[in-house]
């Protein structure tokens, strides 16, 4: 239906756009513009700054000289959204007759943001260079994604501390997206282990950017991209009595990858029996080559 009253590029902004589960609240989003200069002016007018024009106010916010040598421009400016984040939220709070937070509340809430951040912003995420066997009792599930110009596969695919394969899945999917695609495919694997009774699992992901988001958990601000995929997959998360989420590198990940691209090549969607698959699929380090397209 959307691809029959929209046109091609319209169709896929709002394919990929991931609705939540549950009501959501409305939320600022700040994105940057091509003319910052106007940008900030406009929000200048809305927070009743008075400057006589925008190119002031840039100088205030980002000049070496108006800030301690020991603070790094970045740093300032993670401080600020963090800080302005947080009271915005308070504000709203207390506009719909919420209860007030505690002061020492809210500052911790600026200093856990603060920190979780800089635990993104500097990838202190552990990083698998291979694959092995989980821990006794845990199982390991890795996910990726294959996409097309018409949508994309997910696939993951469950192993035991043995090696041994529990369980292969792949799902299609509208989105073009591989931010959307691959943090869909983690939630995908997340339900699947709660629908399967599991209770203790590591989940691999070659997309750092979702192990980052999705590895934090508190309420921390997002890719807006992918802030309903990160509430179902934590939603699911609390039903486990233990998880992890990792980044492993493509290189290690091959197996999830190539069970996405064959699946798309067949457009097979569902659980996957292992006997169904070409062995090279299932290898871990080298990419499987579907031939020449009949």
């Amino acid at each position: 239906m959307v691809n029959e009253w929209f046109g091609n590029e319209d169709a896929k902004t709002i394919l990929n756009i991931d609705l939540p589960d549950t009501k959501t609240d409305d939320s600022w989003l700040w994105t940057t513009q091509i003319n910052e200069s106007e940008n900030f002016r406009k929000q200048s007018v809305e927070t009743n700054l008075e400057f006589e024009d925008a190119s002031k106010a840039e100088i205030l916010m980002v000049a070496d000289s108006n800030r301690p040598p020991s603070v790094r421009l970045v740093d300032l400016m993670l401080t600020t959204i963090c800080i302005v984040d947080t009271v915005w939220n308070e504000r709203n709070r207390r506009i719909h007759g919420e209860k007030e937070t505690i002061l020492a509340h809210i500052l911790r809430s600026i200093r856990l943001k603060l920190t979780e951040h800089k635990m993104v912003s500097e990838n202190l995420v552990d990083e698998i260079l291979a694959w092995a066997p989980p821990p006794s009792s845990w199982v390991c599930c890795n996910t990726d994604i294959a996409v097309s110009p018409n949508g994309s596969m997910l696939a993951a695919i469950i192993r035991d501390e043995f090696g041994t394969i529990q369980s292969i899945t792949t799902q299609e999917a509208a989105y073009t997206d591989p931010l959307i695609a691959e943090a869909s495919a983690v939630c995908m694997a997340a339900k699947i282990a709660v629908d399967s009774g599991l209770k203790r699992i590591v989940f691999q992901c070659d997309n750092v950017s979702v192990v980052n988001s999705f590895a934090t958990k508190t309420q921390c601000p997002v890719d807006f991209r992918i802030e309903a995929a990160k509430k179902r997959f934590a939603l699911c998360c609390s039903k486990l009595d233990e998880w992890e989420i990792t980044h492993i590198s493509r290189v290690c990940n091959y197996t999830a990858h190539n069970i996405a691209k064959w699946a798309m090549t067949g457009k097979i969607s569902g659980i996957i029996d292992p006997h169904q698959l070409d062995c090279n699929v299932l290898d871990d380090f080298q990419e499987w080559d579907p031939g020449p397209a009949s």
